[in-house]
């Protein structure tokens, strides 16, 4: 900060540019180096970084860390475009649950991300993966969380073809079956929908919670580790809270742990859209009796404190980057698909128009 003071007042021939606090009587001087000396204040960011696999120019998985400002640069094709299209198909898709996308809402027509085909690395059918690191005074856990969300491209035969079990009393399971009962005319090109696939919580760098698509828009849990810290703390308030017991047996954590090995296969998250939403119940499965006795309370109320915790993750993200604007490239102007127009909306902010009509007109701007 002294050297920039320096060169601030050199450029205006100022006669303490030598050294700015020549002049200065000794208790100044103490409190300008003081003041210098003060740490910048915390950023309270709702997102500390953000991780990118499988989105166009990024193959492996990258880390971006985030700051309230984040310089991005590099020589051409390096992936500054492609980061910046990740989070505009990211404010895209979690503002309207549309994950097929061309248009970002954001960019008006200045950016084209061409579907999700394009998008995915080398246009492979590799799972695209977009990942969030939620600070622990955010997520109000014990420590950071990580919130890891892949979507891939995957056949949807329900909303193609309909029931079809239902209508020939046959279920087809492969593609054969599909061409012997008259319904798939291109073998080549079946019906596809881009979903939500997989998605994972870490927390403090141990993943705790793992779920995946099972085919009917519903992520069923694959993995709950109920060794993390997390949970066996968890387990035991809840177990508390609902005994009158100061502490819990040997025993009474065996028979806790063995219902909730049981039951974890059963819960499921909604997943019609960008990310998880709350445990879901299939229509035809019954609800769960009401517990008889306290342990059966603890382990009554454990899928809320499962669903809690994915809350915890996915607000935050959702937060973040509802908060996102973009201004659009200041390059040449008007480019290449210029067409002769006064409209000066969304599209025109997003292409660049504004920021350049700003510095053609004016002299504030052009001079700072």
């Amino acid at each position: 900060e002294l050297a920039a003071l320096q060169d601030w007042l050199k450029q205006r021939n100022h006669p303490s540019h030598a050294d700015p606090l020549a002049r200065l009587d000794p208790r100044t001087v103490a409190q300008v180096r003081q003041q210098f000396a003060k740490p910048a204040p915390a950023a309270n960011l709702a997102v500390s970084g953000l991780r990118i696999e499988g989105f166009k120019a990024f193959g492996a998985a990258q880390e971006i860390p985030l700051a309230p400002i984040t310089l991005v640069f590099g020589p051409n094709s390096s992936v500054k475009s492609s980061l910046l299209h990740s989070l505009l198909w990211a404010n895209h898709a979690a503002t309207t649950g549309e994950l097929d996308g061309v248009r970002p809402r954001l960019s008006g027509d200045s950016v084209n991300l061409g579907g999700f085909d394009l998008m995915r690395f080398r246009r492979e059918g590799k799972a695209m993966t977009l990942s969030f690191d939620v600070p622990a005074d955010q997520a109000g856990t014990a420590g950071p969380l990580r919130l890891h969300l892949s979507f891939n491209r995957v056949p949807d035969v329900d909303a193609f073809f309909g029931n079809l079990e239902e209508q020939t009393g046959k279920k087809p399971r492969s593609r054969k079956d599909w061409q012997d009962l008259g319904r798939w005319t291109d073998p080549a090109s079946p019906p596809y929908r881009t979903r939500l696939e997989r998605v994972s919580v870490e927390l403090a760098g141990r993943e705790m919670l793992r779920a995946s698509a099972r085919g009917d828009r519903r992520l069923r849990i694959d993995q709950l580790d109920l060794d993390h810290p997390h949970w066996v703390a968890r387990i035991e308030d809840l177990a508390l809270g609902t005994t009158f017991k100061s502490n819990l047996t040997d025993e009474d954590r065996r028979l806790v742990r063995e219902r909730l090995e049981s039951l974890v296969p059963k819960l499921a998250f909604s997943a019609d859209g960008f990310a998880p939403g709350e445990i879901a119940r299939d229509e035809d499965d019954q609800a769960p009796a009401e517990p008889t006795d306290a342990l059966g309370a603890a382990i009554f109320e454990f899928p809320r404190a499962v669903e809690a915790i994915m809350r915890a993750a996915v607000q935050p993200a959702r937060r973040w980057l509802d908060t996102l604007h973009y201004l659009g490239p200041l390059r040449t102007y008007p480019d290449r698909g210029w067409a002769l127009t006064d409209q000066r909306d969304a599209h025109w902010l997003a292409g660049g128009g504004e920021a350049w009509d700003a510095l053609r007109s004016s002299h504030d701007v052009r001079a700072y």
